[in-house]
């Protein structure tokens, strides 16, 4: 398959993973009402924010370093990287919850539903963060179709499959409850994630003795992750902004709405 046609699959998967995520946004929008939709607006940004800055940017730092290295056959030093992402991603999203966690159940919140739905996106991020390396590295393994089917489109499918059967069966879906679902999902995405990069590299890159060069890595690393950065922090600081400027519900979630919206020419121009 030429590169034109692997771009082509690429952009269908991830246009087809948008659609769905739009989906469930107007579901969310039309089903939990203004104060569970705002709920699930504010926690779903926090979310964002904290998941794509948590690999400090080993996680595109990754495509440049990973390939290489598995095409080389360097299995110590591959294996090495793979557990500096790893822990990097981890500790950092771990800490990032318990601290954004620690906050919200300290502080006096006005509204104490946005308080559970940030308590529960806080217990599904360090998943969530992992999910998003591993995008990254299976994508630098030679599975970039795989990655981000998993990504883009099976874990969004399994929200809104979760969410469309809690409406239908009568169950008491709150905005907490939505963004749980998102941690069931995340949980999946892992689990087929770390099943994927088993299948896709050879076994030689999980029984080598790992070889470190952390300081190499830190380094190196961090233009990427002042590029991530600044990216989550310019989709999602309107969304806090205006949490904390405590407007009308029906004011974020119109903005909240405006932004799933454009999203999908956003996808389209940079799939």
């Amino acid at each position: 398959m030429n590169l034109s046609a692997q771009a082509n699959r690429l952009v269908l998967l991830a246009l087809t993973g948008q659609a769905i995520a739009y989906a469930l946004s107007i579901l969310m929008a039309r089903r939990l009402g203004l104060a569970g939709f705002e709920s699930y607006v504010v926690a779903s940004a926090i979310f964002i924010l904290l998941a794509t800055m948590a690999p400090l940017g080993s996680e595109k730092y990754t495509l440049r370093q990973m390939p290489a290295l598995l095409q080389h056959g360097d299995w110590g030093r591959a294996r090495g990287f793979l557990h500096f992402g790893l822990r990097r991603t981890l500790f950092t999203a771990t800490a990032s919850a318990i601290t954004v966690g620690l906050w919200t159940a300290l502080t006096n919140t006005r509204d104490p539903e946005i308080a559970r739905a940030i308590l529960v996106t806080c217990l599904s991020l360090p998943a969530g963060a992992l999910v998003h390396y591993a995008l990254e590295l299976l994508t630098a393994a030679g599975r970039p179709f795989r990655a981000l089917a998993i990504f883009r489109v099976f874990v969004p499918a399994t929200v809104l499959t979760l969410t469309a059967l809690g409406f239908a069966l009568g169950l008491p879906v709150t905005g907490a409850v939505a963004i749980g679902f998102w941690g069931l999902a995340w949980l999946a995405a892992l689990a087929l994630m770390a099943l994927s990069l088993r299948q896709a590299v050879d076994p030689r890159l999980f029984t080598a003795s790992p070889t470190h060069d952390r300081r190499t890595w830190r380094r190196e690393s961090r233009p990427f992750f002042g590029y991530r950065a600044s990216l989550a922090l310019l989709a999602q600081a309107g969304i806090i902004a205006l949490e904390l400027l405590a407007p009308e519900k029906s004011a974020l979630g119109a903005y909240a709405a405006a932004m799933a919206t454009t999203a999908m020419a956003t996808v389209l121009a940079t799939a």
